[in-house]
């Protein structure tokens, strides 16, 4: 009886799965052609008992010219792989999909069905959190909430949920035929930890000396004017005495006075840059000390001990 349906189901893919206004005249021969070639290859295997070389070549007959007959043949060969859950699908779909198939093959696949799910496994997944990937035995299977219960051959399987953001579910089921088993997943959100900011780094020797450096530059300039203005000074002082020495008159109160005012600012701008130096040294200890760590070690010695002060 099976031979005769198997017979009945793969006699001709003409006519059956195409579009409504299409026939098999508009579509390209050479994948007519294959399909059939490969359809007739996998019933040579199928009656050969060689059934996964048979599976093989109605899928492929099914990928280069897809009509939903082949589904049946597939689903055959399946069932006698053993892969029972794989071959109710197949069945399911060839009778959804080939309305007008032989009413033999149709009556055939729907009774196959009942009798193969009692000798496979549902798996009722229910997870409270929506759109999580649920993959058996690393295959995907569809996204929370599924649309149904999944059936799965009896045996153990690995059933795992993922969700970006959330912990991954994963447990191992050992299944038995017939039985419906009911998990109930959790995912728990990820906490995100903050990491810390990293501290910022050390100032630099310039930036924790700016002012003392800023202003024993000032300092800088000023003994560079104190010292252009002395330089002129002594020079003005040696022409007055070469030209004002050998006169009975002597030097005018003019020059005399411009001679006093140059040596008067060569010592005011040398004190000033005396006290930005000043200034400076004590800028430049008050922070060293503000950003240094004063330390004070005594250090023993031969009578006695010495005191010392790291900062």
């Amino acid at each position: 009886m099976r031979r005769g349906i198997l017979t009945i189901a793969m006699a001709t893919i003409v006519g059956v799965g195409v579009p409504a206004g299409t026939s098999f005249a508009q579509e390209p021969d050479a994948r007519v052609k294959e399909a059939k070639r490969l359809r007739d290859r996998g019933t040579e295997a199928f009656e050969a008992k060689e059934y996964a070389a048979a599976l093989q070549y109605f899928e492929d007959a099914h990928r280069a010219f897809p009509t939903p007959i082949l589904k049946y043949n597939i689903a055959l060969a399946l069932g006698k792989l053993g892969r029972l859950a794989e071959a109710i699908e197949s069945y399911e779909a060839f009778l959804h999909e080939a309305k007008d198939a032989d009413a033999d093959a149709r009556a055939f696949a729907a009774a196959e069905i009942p009798k193969l799910e009692k000798q496979v496994s549902t798996l009722v997944i229910t997870a409270a959190t929506a759109g999580a990937e649920v993959a058996i035995d690393g295959k995907t299977r569809g996204k929370t909430p599924l649309a149904r219960p999944l059936r799965l051959d009896p045996g153990r399987h690995r059933v795992s949920l993922s969700r970006a953001g959330h912990q991954q579910f994963a447990a191992d089921l050992t299944l038995q035929a017939g039985e419906t088993r009911r998990i109930f997943p959790e995912l728990r959100p990820v906490e995100v930890v903050a990491q810390p900011a990293p501290p910022p780094p050390p100032p630099t020797f310039a930036r924790r000396h700016r002012w003392s450096l800023a202003t024993g530059g000032v300092a800088v300039a000023l003994a560079g004017v104190g010292t252009g203005l002395g330089a002129s000074t002594w020079s003005t002082y040696k022409d007055l005495s070469r030209t004002c020495a050998g006169t009975a008159t002597g030097c005018t109160p003019g020059q005399i006075d411009g001679a006093k005012h140059r040596a008067l600012a060569t010592n005011v701008m040398f004190g000033a840059a005396g006290a930005a130096a000043v200034t400076a040294a004590i800028l430049f200890y008050v922070e060293h000390r503000r950003t240094s760590k004063t330390e004070v070690v005594v250090v023993p010695t031969l009578g006695g001990g010495t005191l010392l002060v790291r900062y």
